[in-house]
């Protein structure tokens, strides 16, 4: 299990329970994961516990062959977002099935789409 959390203490805060239960195969970093890495790694499950306004492609292949995501969708000024599960069928394959509407509050740190009105 690997843990991404972009403030320091709740990483810290983590890593205290995690200790106290003698928990000892969870990784945990502190990062943003919404601005992706270089490191290639991918996992057979992705939970993103914020919301996005969508799914960005570094996400998309974090996840291996056959993986799952859980990840709320939306825009911040929405107050209907969408509950998802994505999962991805081939090198570039991906299918997202809405679950129920929702709403959660946004990643820090997203790079949200410029949008243009009058």
């Amino acid at each position: 299990v690997v843990s991404i959390d972009i403030h320091p203490e709740f990483t810290q805060h983590a890593e205290k329970m995690l200790a106290a239960k003698d928990i000892q195969n969870v990784t945990l970093e502190t990062a943003d994961a919404t601005q992706g890495s270089d490191d290639k790694k991918q996992y057979d499950i992705v939970a993103i516990t914020g919301s996005l306004e969508n799914v960005p492609e570094h996400l998309k292949q974090k996840m291996k062959i056959k993986g799952r995501m859980f990840v709320i969708t939306g825009s911040e000024k929405d107050p209907i977002m969408q509950a998802n599960l994505v999962v991805r069928y081939g090198e570039n394959d991906w299918l997202s099935t809405s679950l129920f509407e929702t709403y959660m509050a946004p990643l820090k740190n997203q790079k949200c789409e410029t949008t243009f009105s009058l």
